[in-house]
């Protein structure tokens, strides 16, 4: 009995192949791509409240147990300068929030919406950046073309970076630092930065049977945070 050889082309010619490559590219279609980063189903959330700092050990253990940190905008430099470099960066503030990323590094995943301004983009040029947008119920919206993804869920930064996650495919949330109440000495870490409590006005806010004192601007996220409870 002798050895049955076979040789086994693929169908196509190389030059067809390529060619076919090339026109399905040309159709700018929506590709399948992996998560930014490696998970076991858990997305951990460090936002900037006045807690955050107390837990940096914490936030340091999950990421050595693989499991990827996200900084939420102002978390991303503190976290940096505590030796935690955030695996991603999220942002959905119009306004120049540059001052929160000036330790930007070329590990982290920058996923910033397009409804943040240029300047923004032109800070993280170079660093890996993934964009995504916003939904609204405004005019806003008029401003993407047909097709596009748009994520909604809360007011803040923070409060879409959980339904990103949700949308990559986590189930299991660990937030950090999602403080929505006030503290007396320091707000959040802009204050710590500024050495004095910041200026907002406050309001107080009837969540349940509590009643909490809290940045005018936070109390729309400390509902969203209560109604998913």
């Amino acid at each position: 009995m002798e050895k049955l050889e076979l040789t086994v082309q693929a169908y196509g010619s190389l030059e067809e192949l390529q060619s076919n490559i090339r026109s399905a590219l040309a159709r700018k279609l929506p590709e399948l791509a992996p998560a930014p980063t490696a998970h076991d189903g858990t997305f951990v959330c460090v936002a900037s409240g006045w807690s955050m700092p107390s837990f940096v050990d914490d936030i340091r253990e999950q990421q050595k147990s693989g499991r990827p940190i996200v900084a939420v905008k102002a978390a991303h430099d503190f976290l940096c300068e505590n030796g935690i470099t955030p695996d991603l960066w999220i942002n959905l503030d119009p306004r120049d929030r540059t001052d929160h990323i000036k330790h930007a590094n070329d590990h982290t995943v920058y996923m910033v919406a397009s409804r943040c301004p240029p300047v923004t983009f032109d800070k993280l040029q170079g660093k890996k950046i993934l964009l995504w947008h916003s939904w609204t119920d405004s005019d806003e919206q008029k401003a993407l073309p047909g097709g596009k993804l748009a994520i909604g869920g809360g007011t803040t930064s923070g409060m879409r970076a959980i339904n990103i996650g949700y949308l990559l495919g986590y189930r299991n949330f660990v937030l950090y630092g999602y403080d929505s109440c006030n503290r007396a000495e320091l707000n959040d870490l802009r204050a710590r930065k500024q050495g004095r409590p910041l200026t907002y006005t406050s309001v107080m806010a009837q969540i349940a049977k509590s009643s909490y004192a809290m940045l005018q601007w936070r109390s729309r996220q400390m509902s969203f945070k209560w109604s998913t409870r």
